[in-house]
């Protein structure tokens, strides 16, 4: 444990720090809100759209929460790891929210949900395969980790569903699904 007043001087070094957002990041950090505006008007009509998730005020978290990660880090700009954090954040929020009011999510296993994610991002694409890292992304930024991606993995590569190449760059569904 560290001490009381190890913590009042990191924090207040902390608050001393103003990141700033490069503009190669603004451009990634408008695409993702772009992205999830428009997933968000496709899954409308499943929900009540007086409920809206993704809000001006939703972008304006993400550059805040990505600043105070950056912050954490005594550092003076925000990195792209930052904003992935943030959008994760964003999204667990969002999922542990939506669990209170819908008892079938929780029945939900992470690799089945997991794997249901994996096969969306693929076939929403058009493709039969996907970048790994772009899969374990995905998967982070709606809250699992990278353990639950791991075993999901394993699982649904036991029963011949999924495929990880051995340079572990590509993910692939198999055919039959």
């Amino acid at each position: 444990p560290y001490s009381p007043a190890l913590m009042r001087a990191y924090i207040s070094r902390c608050k001393k720090i103003d990141p700033f957002v490069p503009p190669t990041l603004v451009d990634h950090i408008v695409s993702h809100y772009v992205a999830m505006r428009r997933q968000q008007s496709q899954e409308s009509g499943k929900k009540d759209s007086r409920t809206s998730f993704c809000t001006p005020r939703f972008l304006l978290s993400i550059l805040r929460f990505s600043q105070a990660i950056a912050r954490l880090r005594l550092a003076d700009k925000v990195e792209r790891n930052d904003v992935e954090e943030a959008i994760r954040l964003q999204y667990v929020s969002k999922a542990d929210a939506d669990k209170k009011d819908d008892d079938e999510k929780k029945s939900v296993d992470p690799a089945g949900a997991i794997f249901g994610l994996i096969q969306k991002y693929i076939k929403d694409r058009g493709q039969d395969k996907a970048n790994f890292d772009d899969i374990q992304n995905h998967v982070s930024m709606r809250g699992y980790t990278q353990q639950q991606l791991e075993d999901c993995i394993s699982a649904y590569e036991d029963i011949d569903l999924l495929q990880l190449n051995r340079n572990r760059t590509t993910i692939m569904l198999i055919d039959g699904q």
